[in-house]
């Protein structure tokens, strides 16, 4: 009988603990990041100036705090399509109510006001079994139009965030915004109560599988009511950090994030079919898609064409990530089972 060495394995443990703690679909959006900035270098080096290196962290904290929302609600299996509307409600209710309460109440109130909303979708979808996309695609309808309604298109007499806000959002450290710092202290408490915490576990086993999470003791409507409240908040956050950057918010402030959010998740090789994310790899797609964006603008190209960029992005992200969770038993398996991938292998 032959002998196996139990030291054997060590040779590659940390290669196998390096591939645990860091998948794949993790670390592509880092090496992502430093293609696009080795592009950037080459092909627009006005990208690296100093206000071209502050809107781009400044944008890239906006698009970061969305995306933690976005994020949550991913890792539970679903997707929420009402980020619009809730960064511009977030950004009305401080607007309008300038100088008519402290500016601490006026924080809260925007924030408490997108987790309540938050937190009725999560509900709705989790003990109604309505479909994710289609109350959250409704929640947002009903939010922008009650909101032109109640506001119209200027939010309040002066249209203006307050002072304060926009003194913090056009601030930079370095030259890195404000925003940007904020939003990566922001990541790392999620992160950490995402990985540290009893509650912060749940979510990734709820979105993994809900049967086995039940089994467990995890209370998975409360879990998924409580994360999208806390996605709503997050939304509102992000809605607050833009309107302090533009000073002046409007009805549309929200309207790119939608696209956007959903595309950082994919980059970050979070699984849409729910489980476990890497909210640093989150850090590294909104750095892609802000960067890659100022170097399209700074080449003149319109708007339209951005948006083209983010689909194939999203798209090339996706199947990424599917072809990673298939990994290469998948491919040899499919390769034996298809006559047709056999032969052409």
């Amino acid at each position: 009988m032959a002998v196996v060495s139990a030291t054997a394995p060590s040779r590659f443990s940390w290669q196998v603990d390096l591939r645990y703690r860091w998948p794949a679909r993790f670390v592509a959006s880092w090496i992502g990041l430093a293609s696009v900035l080795v592009v950037a270098a080459i092909v627009q080096p006005g990208t690296y100036g100093r206000f071209s290196i502050e809107l781009i962290t400044a944008l890239a904290g906006c698009l970061l705090v969305a995306s933690l929302g976005q994020n949550l609600v991913v890792m539970l299996g679903s997707v929420d399509l009402s980020v619009p509307a809730l960064m511009t409600l977030s950004a009305a209710i401080n607007v309008h109510l300038v100088g008519q309460v402290s500016t601490a109440q006026s924080f809260a109130t925007s924030i408490l006001v997108c987790a309540a909303i938050g937190g009725v979708s999560g509900a709705l979808i989790h003990y109604l079994r309505l479909n994710a996309l289609i109350v959250t695609f409704s929640v947002n309808a009903i939010v922008a139009a009650a909101l032109i309604l109640w506001t119209g298109q200027s939010f309040s007499s002066t249209g203006k965030t307050a002072g304060w806000l926009h003194a913090f959002a056009t601030g930079d450290v370095l030259h890195v915004s404000n925003l940007f710092l904020a939003a990566v202290v922001i990541a790392t408490l999620t992160a950490t109560v995402l990985s540290r915490t009893h509650p912060g576990r749940r979510v990734a086993a709820v979105g993994a599988n809900q049967t086995a999470a039940r089994m467990l003791g995890s209370r998975v409507g409360l879990v998924t009511t409580a994360s999208f409240a806390v996605a709503g908040a997050f939304y509102a956050l992000a809605g607050l950090f833009i309107a302090g950057l533009v000073q002046i918010p409007n009805a549309g402030l929200g309207t790119t994030y939608q696209l956007t959010t959903i595309t950082v998740v994919a980059i970050a090789g979070t699984s849409f079919a729910g489980g476990n994310s890497s909210i640093a790899s989150l850090v590294a797609a909104s750095l892609i898609l802000t960067t890659l964006s100022q170097v399209l603008a700074l080449q003149n190209l319109s708007a339209g064409a951005i948006y083209i960029v983010q689909g194939v992005l999203l798209v090339a992200a996706v199947s990424l990530n599917s072809w990673s969770q298939v990994g290469r038993d998948g491919f040899r398996w499919m390769r034996n089972k298809i006559p047709g991938v056999r032969a052409s292998a």
